[in-house]
């Protein structure tokens, strides 16, 4: 069984590396998120998608503006949204919206990124960071305001529907239930605390995997070099 599950893995990461696409082999969950309604064909993604730093500031930017009224959003929400944009980006659309590189920490996953990428945004004064009290017993909510519109050139109408969906998809849940969430995605299941999350895994159905077989795909995507620190 685990080697079903890791044969099953690495078939798909050897035919995204060559480039040598054969549909009839390709799982229904493949060809499910890769065909249109017309049976068209989409492009290929990229395994390991190239990182925009542009394009992850003005990510920052819109998803910032577009929760400035959800009283849930704080800096852990903001890095799961950011997580299940890119990811399920490439996933829907065949490319990360910014191509950022996540890795697990403890409350789940995060961009590498975000923390000194946020910081230069603020001394440039695109956004600012502010703390909201939360109350008796409660961590302060630490919240990204943005103080610039995103440019409007910055994602493409098909991308920005994408944002708008994820954005919508969570607004009724904070940061924990998201990590919750996220903790059902085999990607984040298989990586270590400070690993990098691969993005080819979103190919992978979130099925019911035994700890065994996680463990078996962990093992092998380390002897490979396909695990590694963010």
């Amino acid at each position: 069984m685990r080697e079903a599950v890791w044969n099953r893995y690495l078939t798909f990461v050897l035919r995204l590396v060559s480039r040598a696409v054969d549909r009839a082999r390709f799982s229904t969950h493949y060809i499910e998120r890769h065909l249109g309604s017309s049976g068209r064909r989409r492009t290929m993604p990229h395994v390991r998608p190239a990182y925009d730093r542009q394009k992850f500031e003005e990510l920052i930017l819109y998803v910032a503006k577009k929760s400035d009224g959800d009283q849930r959003y704080g800096a852990g929400k903001l890095a799961k949204l950011l997580y299940f944009i890119d990811f399920g980006a490439y996933g829907s659309l065949g490319e990360s919206i910014s191509g950022a590189r996540y890795h697990l920490i403890a409350r789940g996953p995060a961009p590498k990124a975000l923390v000194p990428v946020r910081e230069e945004m603020r001394q440039r004064g695109d956004i600012e960071i502010k703390r909201v009290p939360m109350g008796d017993g409660y961590k302060d909510q630490e919240r990204v305001i943005a103080l610039r519109e995103p440019k409007g050139d910055a994602f493409t109408e098909e991308e920005r529907y994408f944002i708008d969906s994820v954005i919508e998809r969570f607004k009724d849940m904070n940061a924990a239930e998201m990590s919750y969430e996220a903790h059902k995605e085999v990607g984040v299941r298989l990586a270590d605390e400070k690993e990098e999350i691969p993005y080819g895994t979103v190919y992978l159905r979130n099925e019911p995997w035994t700890e065994d077989e996680i463990e078996s795909v962990r093992r092998h995507l380390k002897e490979r070099g396909w695990a590694r620190a963010a």
